[in-house]
């Protein structure tokens, strides 16, 4: 009966010890799968923050822009327009988009920025200062009848000084952009942190498993086969959230590299296939050109009809440009209304114009969105390399110098630089004669 007794003591210590070995190794295995799933939780909360912030502080750069350049256009108009009313209606529209320019800047300064941004904000706010009053000096003397000094001011000081500015605001979104593949960095080299902490933790939770179940009996195997399913099940998810994580960053370096509603490559982007295209071209010993395109009369689609219009006609708007240019050419949106086009490998100046004539025609077609018919045009300015500009940056201002003079002279068509490197001079007002790069 003591014998009896002590078995069954025996047995029942055991099966307290297996109890207790079976609830270390279920604790372990719940524990590190708690810990894994929260420092995933954390990385990809780094990374949506990092996108989130990045978005909308450049899109607030990227609406001040777009204000900006439309103050050009504008006072060109203002100049220009016989009719008084017509020309008081301008003027209320000019000081409407200032407000509205201050009120986005503020919205900007309270997403945090650093010393350094601000620094550049105060910079173009400066710019501004001397921008505003030359303005307001214009309509001052159109309102005198003096518009030949309008013109004059307007051509010579004001639009000088508002590509200047803009400048800054494209130094601001730069910065913004560098900062945000600072952080993304950090979030990576965070992710990586995780990786080798949960692979740590995942050999030691299994290693003390191992020895528990040893410990507590060899003949327990089944138990041992549970806790070898439970490690599987462990590193499974640990595979599925690396695949989520790499997904992740995928999608970020698109996020970094396109715009997200055209899908079209954006201005950073842009700026690496230009780079590019011109060290091409001095290997081949050939030219390419660039055409900025800004769309007229968008913005009165978008207050008209809301922004659901504006962004399906800003799709429709980029096929139409894809289908005009060539296979070659690399159709890109810098933000807004405003998309530019590469044109690489060119033997002929003629090329430029031929891929420019076809997308102002395109544009001019109607639209029909949302069972609403739209008619837009676009002006563009074309620059070609290396006959108009011998760097990146003289390139970009010709053919921006070039789209304003095609807004200026009625939209709805495209302006060729004048052949005058490191000036841009004024654009020729008529098309290229027909010559080999």
């Amino acid at each position: 009966m003591s014998s009896l007794i002590n078995k069954g003591r025996a047995f029942y210590s055991s099966a307290q010890g297996v109890a207790v070995g079976f609830f270390l190794i279920i604790a372990v295995m719940a524990l590190l799968a708690v810990v894994s799933l929260w420092r995933f939780s954390e990385v990809k909360s780094e990374f949506e923050t990092v996108v989130d912030v990045h978005n909308v502080r450049i899109e607030y750069v990227q609406k001040m822009r777009i204000l900006a350049r439309e103050r050009s256009p504008l006072l060109y108009g203002i100049i220009h327009t016989e009719d008084p009313f017509d020309t008081d209606e301008q003027i209320m529209e000019l000081l409407h988009q200032g407000g509205e320019f201050l009120k986005i800047r503020e919205d900007l300064i309270a997403t945090g920025l650093e010393d350094n941004e601000l620094k550049k904000l105060e910079e173009h706010r400066e710019f501004a200062r001397t921008i505003v009053a030359m303005q307001h000096q214009v309509i001052d003397w159109v309102r005198e009848g003096r518009r030949e000094e309008a013109i004059d001011l307007m051509v010579m000081e004001a639009s000088p000084a508002q590509i200047e500015a803009l400048k800054t605001l494209d130094q601001l979104t730069d910065m913004e952009e560098q900062k945000s593949k600072v952080l993304i960095a950090g979030a990576r080299a965070a992710f990586d942190k995780t990786m080798r902490d949960v692979g740590a933790t995942a050999i030691l939770g299994s290693l003390f498993c191992l020895i528990v179940g040893m410990v507590v009996s060899f003949k327990f195997s089944d138990f041992i086969r549970a806790l070898e399913g439970a490690n599987a099940e462990l590193e499974s998810k640990v595979a599925e959230r690396t695949k989520e994580l790499e997904s992740a960053n995928e999608r970020l370096k698109e996020i970094a590299n396109y715009d997200s509603l055209t899908s079209l490559p954006n201005r950073s982007l842009f700026l690496e296939h230009l780079d590019s295209s011109m060290k091409r071209a001095i290997r081949h010993q050939n030219c390419i050109g660039l055409l900025f395109i800004d769309l007229d009369g968008f913005k009165g689609i978008n207050d008209d009809h809301g922004h659901g219009h504006g962004d399906e006609l800003l799709l429709q708007v980029a096929e139409r440009m894809q289908a005009s240019a060539r296979e070659v050419d690399i159709v890109a949106r810098l933000g807004g209304d405003e998309f530019t086009v590469i044109l690489d490998h060119m033997e002929i100046t003629d090329a430029a114009e031929e891929v420019a004539q076809r997308i102002v025609t395109a544009i001019a077609e109607p639209f029909t969105v949302f069972d609403t018919l739209c008619r837009i045009s676009c002006s563009i300015g074309i620059a070609l390399y290396p006959l108009h500009a011998d760097t990146l940056d003289e390139l970009i201002k010709c053919a921006d110098e070039a789209m304003y003079d095609a807004k200026g002279s009625g939209k709805n068509g495209y302006r060729i630089s004048h052949n005058l490197k490191g000036g841009c001079g004024h654009p020729s007002d008529g098309p290229s004669t027909n010559s080999r790069c």
